[in-house]
């Protein structure tokens, strides 16, 4: 499935998501904090999948 995925693409795409949840958050403290964690979590977690398929 992520060979499918364009790296690029879908870093525009959460950077697009990040942006709205940013400024949801702007309004809603604790949204903004439950978000961010789960953001960097996500990116983790894709950065992981990224890195072991290149080098496997």
């Amino acid at each position: 499935m992520f060979q499918t995925w364009s790296y690029t693409g879908s870093h525009i795409n959460f950077d697009a998501m990040f942006q709205t949840w940013s400024y949801t958050g702007s309004h809603n403290p604790s949204i903004a904090a439950w978000i961010s964690d789960l953001f960097l979590w996500f990116n983790r977690e894709f950065y992981h999948i990224k890195s072991r398929h290149a080098y496997s």
